[in-house]
C-alpha cells in the first residue's frame, strides 16, 4: 500500500512538472507573436510620459496612468539599460510572465496543504496562462486583475488558518489590504468589488470564526489599505490637488486627452515593438 502511494505521488509530481513546463513554453511561444498597436503600446506610452518627465497625475494627462503605473518600474529598468524603447514591448511581456509565475508559485506554496484534494499546481498555472483581451502585457486592466487575485490569495490564506502559521496571518491580511487598495487605485470602479469582498468576507468570518477573529483580520486588511491611501494623500498634498487632473473631473480629462493609438509616439511608435 505504501509503495503504491509512493508511486502515485511520484507520478503526480512528474505530471505537475510536465504541465508547468508546457504552460511556460506555450506562453513564451505566444509572447513572441502578434502585437496590439492600440491598447498594448498605448499603455506603455502612458507610463513613458511619466518616465520622461511628466509628473504623475499632474503633467501626464492620461487617467489610465493610475493602473499603468505598475509597468513603470519595468519600463524604467529597460530605458536605463538600453537608453531607448526599442523592443520594450517584448521585454515587458517577459516581465509580466515573470511576476505571474511568482504569483503562481506563491499560490502553490500557500495552498500546498490542499494538495490531497485539489490539484494545486495545475490550478496555479492557470494564472500565467491567462491573457486579458488576448493581450499578454501590463496595463490598467491586468493591474486590477493581478492585484485583486493576489489580494484574494493572501486573504484566503490568512482566514483559513490551516494554510498559514498563526504569526503569519496578520502579515498576510495586511498585504491583502495593500493589494486590494492597489486594485482600487489601478481601476477606481473596482472599489465596489473591494467593498463587496470586505463585507461578504466579514459576514462569513463572523459566522465561521467569531467576532474577535473577524475584527482582527479585517483590522489588518484595513491597515494595509490605509497605508496605500496615505501614500496617495501625501503625494497629492505635495503636488497640490488643484494642479492634478483630478481637479478637472473625469469627463474633462478624457475629453482633453483623447485616446490615441500607439501612433501617439510619432515615428518612434514602432520602436516600442522592437
Amino acid at each position: 500500500m505504501g509503495k503504491k502511494l509512493q508511486n502515485n505521488t511520484k507520478g503526480y509530481r512528474s505530471a505537475a512538472i510536465a504541465f508547468v513546463v508546457f504552460v511556460i513554453a506555450a506562453v513564451i511561444f505566444r509572447i513572441g507573436r502578434t502585437t496590439s498597436r492600440y491598447d498594448e503600446t498605448f499603455n506603455l506610452w502612458v507610463s513613458a510620459c511619466t518616465l520622461l518627465g511628466q509628473r504623475h497625475l499632474v503633467d501626464n494627462p492620461y487617467i489610465f496612468q493610475t493602473g499603468d503605473l505598475w509597468n513603470l518600474p519595468f519600463l524604467a529598468i529597460f530605458y536605463n539599460l538600453t537608453g531607448g524603447f526599442s523592443g520594450v514591448v517584448l521585454f515587458v511581456r517577459y516581465c509580466y510572465l515573470g511576476i505571474n509565475l511568482l504569483l503562481a508559485f506563491l499560490t502553490g506554496r500557500l495552498f500546498r496543504r490542499c494538495g490531497k484534494s485539489v490539484p494545486v499546481p495545475f490550478l496555479a498555472m492557470l494564472i500565467p496562462s491567462f491573457a486579458f483581451a488576448s493581450i499578454y502585457s501590463m496595463s490598467y486592466d491586468t493591474a486590477y486583475l493581478y492585484f485583486s487575485l493576489l489580494a484574494s490569495v493572501l486573504l484566503s490564506a490568512a482566514v483559513w488558518g490551516s494554510f498559514a502559521r498563526k504569526r503569519n496571518r496578520a502579515t498576510l491580511a495586511f498585504f491583502a489590504g495593500v493589494s486590494y487598495a492597489i486594485t482600487a487605485y489601478a481601476y477606481p470602479t473596482m472599489l465596489l468589488l473591494v467593498l463587496a469582498v470586505f463585507l461578504a468576507g466579514g459576514i462569513w468570518l463572523l459566522h465561521a470564526r467569531g467576532r474577535a477573529y473577524t475584527l482582527r483580520i479585517l483590522a489588518w486588511v484595513t491597515a494595509g489599505g490605509a497605508v496605500v491611501f496615505a501614500v496617495f494623500l501625501a503625494y497629492i498634498a505635495c503636488v497640490g490637488v488643484e494642479n492634478t487632473i483630478l481637479s478637472k473631473g473625469l469627463g474633462a480629462t478624457l475629453a482633453a486627452e483623447g485616446r490615441p493609438m500607439a501612433g501617439a509616439l510619432g515615428e518612434s511608435g514602432a520602436g516600442l515593438l522592437g
